[in-house]
């Protein structure tokens, strides 16, 4: 654990926005968020707690002003890229997550999830690669031999968990492998799920797309995985509302197989460390059905 870093959130706004803070708080214990409000109105301000999360700031802020003109992201206000903040404007009290499980999102809102990502994937590059200090950088290996890497380590680690059965039919499936090579390097969140979407107060509205800070180069497939893991292996109504705004790739139920497969073991294998057997179980049971005909 390195030193944690410390900012002079008052000093700061007033320097780099010219306002007068009368308060702020955490928003989020992990990340590093604040909601502050000034005397003109509320802002949010991002800090790296640390020296390495340095990085991710600076990724968030070179994807944010890359994509702005087209994808709902929070305006920047100010950046300390050397010093690692940003001072974003405050897109709304809640996130699409939380409406979710309140049952207060709306069948449009799935689409307008699907268009935002599917806009996000619109940006291309020549090759893949993944951020870091905001510029891209290459890969040490394809995303499939690195996922197929991912996938065998937690079979090891859920060792007595799985069947003789189903661990042979998840080595055929790595076996098989899925070549990527031909797919388009496209943009990726790395990490979108509902509740990284922002949302405003009634009327609800999708208002922003936050936490860039892990942004990928690659297929989009791997961030249209992450999101089936998140929510729309819930239910097909779901996920058919998502694809009414995100045209679904060619063969996409059949490519996903592997790296859906590959999410749902790390995942259990991340429930089994922390003890989370009902968690590790709810992930290990839709294995079967990605991976038998029958």
């Amino acid at each position: 654990m390195g030193t944690k870093l410390e900012y002079d959130i008052e000093a700061i706004i007033l320097a780099d926005i010219g306002q007068h803070v009368k308060s702020f708080e955490p928003m989020q214990r992990l990340s590093c968020v604040y909601a502050v409000e000034t005397e003109e109105g509320k802002v949010v301000m991002k800090v790296a707690e640390q020296e390495h999360m340095k990085s991710g700031i600076r990724n968030e802020i070179a994807i944010n002003m890359m994509i702005q003109h087209k994808v709902p992201v929070p305006k920047i206000l100010s950046a300390g890229f050397e010093a690692g903040y940003i001072i974003m404007e405050d897109v709304g009290p809640d996130n699409f997550y939380d409406l979710w499980k309140k049952k207060l999102s709306t069948d449009d809102m799935f689409v307008e999830m699907g268009k935002i990502l599917h806009d996000i994937h619109s940006f291309k590059f020549n090759k893949p690669g993944k951020f870091k200090d905001g510029l891209l950088t290459d890969l040490p290996s394809s995303y499939t031999a690195a996922a197929v890497k991912n996938g065998r380590v937690a079979v090891h680690k859920l060792e007595g968990y799985i069947s003789e059965k189903l661990e042979k039919a998840i080595e055929a499936l790595f076996e098989e492998g899925y070549d990527d090579s031909n797919d388009d390097a496209s943009l990726l969140h790395f990490d979108y799920h509902p509740g990284q979407i922002i949302v405003s107060d009634e009327p609800y509205a999708i208002t922003g797309v936050i936490d860039f800070e892990i942004g990928h180069v690659g297929p989009a497939l791997i961030d249209l995985v992450r999101l089936e893991r998140f929510m729309l292996g819930q239910g097909p109504d779901k996920r058919e509302l998502f694809f009414q705004g995100y045209p679904k790739p060619d063969n996409y139920d059949e490519k996903r197989r592997m790296f859906l497969v590959v999410e749902l073991l790390v995942f259990a294998m991340v429930c089994r460390q922390v003890k989370d057997m009902r968690g590790m179980d709810s992930y290990l049971r839709r294995l079967p059905k990605l991976l038998y005909a029958d």
